[in-house]
């Protein structure tokens, strides 16, 4: 299974210890969330100018950039420029102009996220998007770590699986052992985790189990 640790913080020394971390367990990538408190009611992820210097400091380390912001259009560009591998804008928000302009760039990875709440049908004609190269599900209400896992989410892979099976699947929120084999079961791909992984007195331990399965 793979997986991607998630980090979810308000200022750099918090990112820079779980990029720590990460760099402990051996993970290759992090996702990172940020959020305008406004499409999200969370307030997180710092600036793009503290993922350059992260990305600077811990080179073996990969980005993926999950924009939980109303606008998108307005902070894409500066997120593009830290060298993020993976960026994923929200189905709900603003997004045709976007798509061509990732894909232009030839540069990171696109997804489309989806929440909790929205169906899989929103994603309609996307899952055909060129440009698209995954979809990532949110299993909890946006915006906070720690929710408990909506099995409906099942339902949703499958719905995109079965229509776009070239794209990767990744699932977010509620992550642990249990959730992280019922996914894969369904058809995921991945899985990105903040509390099994940063909350279990061993990290590593946590991270191995997961991508063992």
């Amino acid at each position: 299974m793979r997986v991607t640790p998630v980090i979810n913080c308000g200022d750099i020394e918090c990112a820079r210890q779980r990029f720590e971390t990460v760099a402990a367990i051996g993970a290759e990538a992090v996702h990172i969330d940020v959020s305008d408190g406004v499409f999200s009611p969370a307030h997180i992820g710092g600036t793009p100018e503290d993922l350059k210097k992260l990305l600077a400091e811990f080179p073996g380390i990969a980005a993926h950039v999950h924009l939980m912001v109303a606008d998108p259009e307005a902070v894409l560009e500066d997120w593009l420029k830290t060298g993020a591998k993976r960026v994923i804008i929200h189905a709900e928000t603003p997004k045709e102009e976007l798509l061509g302009t990732i894909n232009d760039t030839n540069s990171p990875e696109l997804f489309l996220g989806l929440k909790k709440e929205t169906p899989a049908s929103v994603l309609g004609a996307f899952l055909n998007e060129p440009a698209l190269k995954g979809i990532h599900l949110l299993a909890v209400p946006i915006g906070f770590s720690g929710g408990t896992f909506d099995r409906a989410i099942l339902e949703k892979i499958k719905y995109v699986k079965s229509r776009a099976p070239r794209l990767i699947v990744s699932v977010d929120g509620g992550v642990d052992l249990n959730v992280a084999q019922a996914v894969r079961d369904a058809g995921a791909d991945e899985v990105v985790s903040a509390t099994y992984i940063f909350g279990s007195p061993d990290p590593k331990k946590a991270y191995e189990e997961l991508i063992a399965l």
